[in-house]
């Protein structure tokens, strides 16, 4: 597995409301850079060091409007839902869980069921989990966040809850 250039860490959490993109940005980056960020990681994820030549997403790193390689990486679109868990769990793909494994594990594991013709409802049995607070397809995990953030650029669950994926299509198995 080769090295991305950067390594983010993969929590569930939500970005500053003040760093969200305008409606009116059709694209996230400009597909000239886009094309530059997933040539310098090698089409490897950073969170779970997946490599894939389809479906690959660029993520902002601090700053949502800085288009600068340095603030750029590229994630899957299973680490790239856990990092947006607000818009992810509106619509619907993921829950948040308690649970003993890593969030890159269970991406992982998750990947490689898919890969064996499981279900989602049938990975998600495999991961001993245990209701948080909250409902776990409830918003309200990222509301509760964006609430107590202040001007921090990204605010992340704490660990054990984790996101678990229960309706995600576009899974890279294949490079």
């Amino acid at each position: 597995m080769s090295t991305p250039f950067h390594a983010i860490t993969l929590r569930p959490g939500v970005t500053n409301m003040n760093q969200w993109q305008p409606i009116e940005r059709k694209r996230a980056v400009p597909d000239k850079v886009r094309k530059v960020i997933l040539a310098r990681d090698d089409f490897t994820c950073s969170s779970c060091g997946h490599r894939a030549l389809k479906w690959m997403h660029i993520h902002h790193i601090q700053d949502e409007e800085d288009d600068n390689p340095k603030n750029l990486c590229t994630l899957c679109v299973a680490c790239h839902a856990v990092m947006h868990m607000g818009r992810s769990l509106g619509l619907e793909v993921i829950e948040i869980w308690k649970s003993p494994i890593s969030q890159v594990e269970i991406v992982r594991a998750t990947r490689d069921g898919i890969k064996h013709g499981l279900q989602l409802s049938e990975i998600k049995t495999s991961f001993n989990l245990k209701k948080g607070r909250r409902a776990p397809n409830s918003v309200e995990w990222a509301n509760k966040l964006l609430e107590g953030m202040g001007p921090e650029p990204r605010a992340e669950l704490p660990e054990p809850l984790c996101a678990v994926f229960v309706n995600l299509k576009q899974w890279q198995i294949e490079v």
